[in-house]
């Protein structure tokens, strides 16, 4: 049975295009991933208070990775200090900053004691910033921009980081160098709290007064102002010239700000728990929007919860979203009993973002809060919150809140924190989504302690993520579940005045890793794992621990890389189900039965098995497959490359993962598949998968192979070669993808072009010879360049040679070649290109090679005859064969072609040196190879074609056995059947040709008339009398034929009879017109009913019938009828009688059946007394004497 699976297994390409569309659909699914804004409002205000809705899951979601303590020589500053200290994160360049009165620190928290020590000033540093440099202002080598406050001054310094040999460093912080740039301007005695930047320069901050400021510099001083200054932006313009002590107006001060770079907007907190918000889109600072009482709107929004007092409610932080995770929701702010806000930013009239997401200037907007989550429930749990618990205290101080993920830090003791930790249940989230239209906003959430307290939390080196991880269509990032094998486990930085702790966030595969390590592979920690991702997720995360390729092992520094590969594997299989048949009920009209009930429908189920083959693999190619195969060959972009081996390597993987197992794919061998605990084969569901999975390895085969042969053909001049080729394949290259390339027939003819021009390339353009280089590409892409590839190419210079040379045995020697090499290969033909090649060979005289290659590639193309299976089968619809059957009659009309131009040929079209000496002669000869083909299905349309095109004499000349075949196969036709007995007389099979002339003469199917039936009966019976030896022929017998022709010839007379009758007859006349009745259903259907007396005693006389009473009665109608009409023609009735009476006898006499004495004279006498004949007997018995029939007395 598996045999016979494989042999009626579509083609490779139809598996690509299968698998292919597998793949989309995975890639579609995730990129269904609903809009936060989508969760949320699905989700009831408050949700995750004391767990309601986070996730019982049993395992880590972060990780203490480690902790770096501050080194010694910066705490000993400690014992000096006499007024003030500081500490913040730059995680830009890996370090940390502290401050011990005058004294700036920053320390590299990667290397744990390096230090960077700047004491060039005298004042108390009470802030540190790190921003991006403006352009044109520095020189080439500062990346940042270090913006230290004091109490007195701004001071800025260039920044520069690099490693040991000079080059930028891999990760910043390696080696660090300051510069004074003599940029800075006078604090006014205000001690910046708080300093952010922007991408283009910009630097903000707020101070202990307050206000917002904004720190300005430029390359040169100018008349109108010095080289830096400050401005306050929340104060009017004046105000920037009064010193600080003379301004006395009481307002609501700004507490912390942070930026949105990519949508230009800045967000100020306030002492009031108010929020502000300013475009940033141009030069002059501008508030469009603001907030003042958030507390009444989360009330209102909350109104069961008693967590929003106005007497305790307080903001301690604000985070700008990315527009990667939400398009909507802008911001996100922290309240101190570890509530979540989240904010829109929305027009009071009118769009206040243009088309790129940049806030508009002077546009006022709406800042509204949509959505509240309530705290974690660990926070709910240990500080006592809840729906019914009002606290007086502030807890969460510190928190961070990036991409998803919420962090905050509480005081848990006198010398610990406690960070609480939560991130979204994509698992969850994912099921919701695919099983409901309302997916609600779930979370996993877990506890860390941490020693000292917390200064500052930020993200270590975000993951930069390429185009290809977002969804086109929103911009949104992709769910990290789907992109867990791009991207690498996110960190993040906690800063304590004991010193760093670093923490892992592990992905969904990392905790995966981590509870089979640590938990095993049963318990409820897998259970509860499995409950939230799914089996689906489950199988797809295990290959991801198999295939070494996604790193998922080795980073986690796990004890036994093989115990986690056996257990991964073993999960695999068992959590990996099977497919099942799944029944729908149709709705709606257009699915209802004839009776009008619902049609139920059946759909294959897939199992887990085969979704996370499918999953894993459509994630695996998701950096490459609708990558443009020009920008993955380009050699100035390494990190695509890197892409191609990394994609490669876990394909290799999956590949040597899914041989080692042959039964999942179901590409086992025969006594494999009949092994103890294989599938069941024969049932359907399991075969569709099988199906679906040998095309998913097809898939893996060929992608490895072609990510081969983009890397082997990037080391080339691409351009060069690309531009060498035709225009129409230069179109291609440039809107070819990976995934075209794999599954098109545009792609492999792509391919093949690149490597034909790559090989013809001069050898020392390569520095390989076209055999070596052949030998290369073979090895490490058979299917991109294989000994068919190579075989073309050199057919095409044989062919190119041959063109060029004027001497004919040179160039015959040279066709004959090309075609050799062209033949050897010849199914793997495009289509067109077969055209192109037999309408070149045309051209130079070479129909023979035409003809033979045309044939060649048609045989070759289906060597197992699916297209004759096809057209014998009566060419079924949505057949997988109508390709093979498609392909086969295309190569038969280059062949049909090539005949048609031979026979324009004429003596004065051939010119000396040509390869044709006899223009009738070749003509002969070409005609000849086409019908010296053994190929069946070829005749079938040769004859399709001469008879559409009525060149019956032609076929009539044509002596094979298979025309024959073709004539008396179906479709059956009056032109194929006639051609047929002419084909049986011209070989002399007389026999044969009367057999067919009397199935023509009976059928029913060519609407013929009844003369054409007499006609062909008559052939039929010379033919049958010509035919030697014994009068039989195989079912029928000579004389059958004559008395089939007899009766039809009375037949034909009893048609005239009727006719002659007038109207009223045209039912019997179309029934006898129509077909050959036969002599009974003459008589009883015709002849008596319609009183045809005298055909009545031919029927009696032909059938050798004998009745005397039926005869009697048959005689007096007739001679009543005649007399009848005598008179009616004013003649004389006895003489018309006795005329037509003689008449019969002549005709009958001395058949019994007709002229039996006794009745004809009583029918005579009886009629002769009737009508007062004087001796009637006397009268009867002369009449019958003149006729010649012997009367005795």
């Amino acid at each position: 049975m598996a045999n016979d699976q494989l042999t009626a297994a579509p083609s490779k390409l139809f598996k690509l295009r299968n698998a292919a569309k597998t793949v989309d659909e995975q890639l579609t699914q995730e990129q269904k991933y609903p809009e936060l804004l989508d969760l949320l409002a699905n989700t009831a205000p408050g949700a995750g208070v004391g767990g309601s809705s986070a996730s019982e899951q049993q395992w880590p979601v972060f990780l203490k990775q480690r902790a770096v303590t501050l080194p010694n020589a910066i705490v000993q500053q400690y014992d000096i200090l006499q007024c003030r200290s500081f500490m913040g994160l730059l995680p830009e360049i890996n370090r940390a900053w502290i401050t011990v009165d005058n004294k700036l620190f920053l320390w590299n928290y990667i290397d744990g004691t390096d230090f960077y020590s700047f004491e060039d000033q005298d004042q108390i540093i009470v802030s540190v910033g790190l921003v991006p440099p403006k352009r044109d202002v520095f020189v080439d080598g500062i990346e940042y921009v270090l913006v230290i406050a004091t109490t007195l001054e701004i001071i800025l310094l260039g920044v520069s980081t690099t490693d040991p040999s000079g080059a930028p460093s891999s990760y910043r912080g390696q080696k660090l160098s300051l510069f004074v740039t003599q940029l800075s301007v006078p604090s006014d005695d205000v001690s910046m709290t708080n300093i952010v930047g922007t991408a283009d320069g910009r630097i903000f901050m707020c101070g202990d007064d307050g206000h917002l400021y904004e720190v300005t510099y430029k390359a040169a001083e100018t008349f109108f102002g010095s080289r830096c200054q400050k401005r306050n932006l929340t104060q009017g313009a004046l105000y920037n010239f009064i010193p600080s002590f003379f301004n006395f107006t009481a307002h609501d001060k700004v507490t912390d700000i942070t930026v949105d770079d990519q949508r230009k907007l800045l967000y100020a907190l306030t002492a009031k728990s108010s929020i502000r918000v300013y475009n940033l889109a141009t030069e002059k600072t501008t508030e469009i929007a603001a907030h003042t009482d958030i507390c009444r709107s989360a009330q209102n929004l909350w109104p069961t919860s008693s967590l929003f007092d106005a007497r305790t409610f307080r903001i301690v932080s604000i985070h700008a979203t990315s527009p990667k995770e939400s398009r909507e929701i802008k911001l996100v702010a922290v309240t101190s009993n570890g509530c979540r806000l989240y904010f829109r930013l929305d027009p009071t009239g009118y769009r206040p973002f243009d088309a790129t997401g940049n806030a508009q200037s002077n546009v006022r907007s709406d800042l509204r809060l949509i959505q509240i989550r309530g705290p974690l429930a660990q926070i709910s749990t240990s500080t006592g919150f809840g729906n019914g618990t009002v606290a007086n205290q502030q807890y969460v101080y510190a928190s961070l809140y990036s991409k998803g993920v919420f962090l905050a830090s509480a005081q848990s003791g006198d010398s610990s924190d406690t960070l609480f930790a939560a991130e979204p249940n994509e698992g969850k989230i994912l099921t919701q989504t695919a099983t409901t239209n309302r997916p609600t906003f779930s979370e996993i959430e877990n506890t860390i302690v941490m020693e000292g307290k917390t200064w500052a939390i930020a993200e270590y080196q975000p993951n930069v993520e390429p185009s290809y991880l977002t969804i086109p269509e929103t911009g949104i990032s992709l769910p990290e579940i789907a992109c867990q094998r791009q991207n690498q486990r996110r960190q993040f930085l906690i800063l304590t005045n004991f010193g760093i702790n670093l923490l892992l966030k592990l992905r969904p595969v990392d905790m995966l890793a981590h509870i089979i390590t640590f938990y095993g592979e049963l318990g409820q920690h897998l259970s509860s794992f499995i409950e939230t991702y799914g089996t689906r997720q489950l199988c797809a995360m295990c290959l991801a621990l198999i295939c070494e390729g996604d790193g998922a092992r080795t980073t986690l520094a796990l004890s036994s890389s093989a115990m986690l590969i056996d257990s991964a594997t073993k999960l695999f299989f068992e959590h990996g189900g099977k497919p099942s048949v799944m029944s729908k009920v149709g709705q709606g009209t257009t699915a209802l039965s004839d009776i009008g009930k619902p049609v139920t429908t059946t759909e294959t189920q897939f199992s887990s098995k085969h979704d996370g083959v499918a999953l894993f693999l459509a994630r695996t190619l998701r950096p490459i497959w609708k990558q443009s195969l020009k920008d993955l060959c380009s050699p100035q972009n390494p990190a695509v490359r890197q892409d191609l081996y990394h994609v490669q390597r876990c394909l290799i993987d999956l590949k040597s993962f899914v041989e080692k197992f042959p039964l999942l794919m179901g590409v086992a061998t025969a006594s494999q598949a009949r092994s103890p605990g294989s599938m069941e084969l024969q049932n359907d569901a399991v075969q569709i998968e099988l199906e679906s999975l040998r095309s998913l390895y097809t898939l893996i085969e060929e992608s490895i192979e072609a990510i081969s042969f983009i890397l082997t053909i990037a080391n080339y001049d691409l351009a060069a070669i690309v531009a060498s080729l035709p225009a129409s394949s230069q179109q291609t290259h440039a809107e070819l993808t990976y995934e075209t390339l794999l599954t098109t027939d545009k792609g492999r003819a792509l391919s093949r072009d690149l490597v034909t021009a790559i090989i013809s390339r001069p050898t020392s353009a390569s520095g390989l010879t076209a055999d070596a280089l052949s030998d290369i590409l073979q090895q490490k892409c058979a299917h991109f360049c294989s000994t068919t590839d190579v075989s073309f190419y050199k057919a095409a210079e044989h062919f190119r040679l041959a063109t060029e040379t004027k001497d004919s045995r040179s160039r015959r020697n040279l066709l004959q070649e090309s075609l050799k090499l062209y033949s050897k290969a010849a199914g793997s033909l495009p289509i067109d290109k077969l055209q192109e090649l037999t309408q070149q060979y045309c051209q130079l005289h070479f129909h023979l090679g035409a003809v033979q290659l045309a044939l060649t590639a048609a045989k070759d193309h289906d060597v197992l005859d699916r297209a004759v299976g096809y057209v014998r089968d009566g060419m079924p619809a949505s057949d997988d064969r109508v390709s093979f059957w498609e392909y086969r009659k295309r190569c038969y009309e280059c062949v049909f072609n090539t005949l048609m131009d031979v026979e324009k040929l004429k003596d004065q079209d051939i010119a000396p040196g040509d390869l044709i000496d006899d223009v009738s002669v070749y003509k002969t000869q070409v005609r000849q190879k086409a019908l010296s083909s053994n190929d069946g299905l070829f005749h079938r349309c040769l004859y399709d074609w001469y008879i559409e095109r009525n060149l019956t004499d032609q076929i009539l000349e044509i002596q094979s056995p298979h025309l024959i075949e073709y004539l008396k196969g179906d479709p059956v036709t009056l032109m194929k059947q006639n051609l047929l007995w002419r084909s049986y007389v011209r070989a002399g099979s007389f026999g044969k040709a009367a057999q067919v002339l009397a199935f023509l003469a009976s059928s029913d199917q060519f609407g013929l008339s009844l003369d054409d039936r007499i006609e062909y009966l008559s052939l039929a019976v010379s033919n049958a009398r010509s035919q030697r030896g014994s009068a039989s022929m195989g079912h029928m017998d000579i004389s059958d034929l004559e008395d089939t022709l007899q009766v039809a010839q009375g037949q034909k007379e009893v048609y005239y009879r009727i006719r002659m009758k007038g109207e009223g007859y045209e039912e019997y006349l179309e029934a006898l017109d129509k077909k050959l009745v036969t002599i009974s259903e003459l008589y009883s259907g015709f002849a008596l009913p319609l009183g045809l007396w005298e055909m009545v005693l031919w029927i009696f006389d032909t059938a050798n019938h004998q009745d005397i009473y039926e005869l009697k009665r048959v005689w007096m109608s007739l001679v009543k009828d005649v007399h009848d009409a005598a008179l009616a023609a004013h003649t004389d009735p006895l003489q018309m009688v006795a005329y037509r009476v003689q008449e019969i006898a002549h005709r009958y006499y001395p058949s019994e059946n007709v002229m039996h004495l006794d009745t004809v004279m009583n029918v005579l006498e009886s009629y002769g007394r009737q009508q007062g004949v004087p001796n009637a007997h006397i009268w009867a018995r002369n009449l019958l004497t003149e006729a010649g029939v012997v009367v005795n007395d």
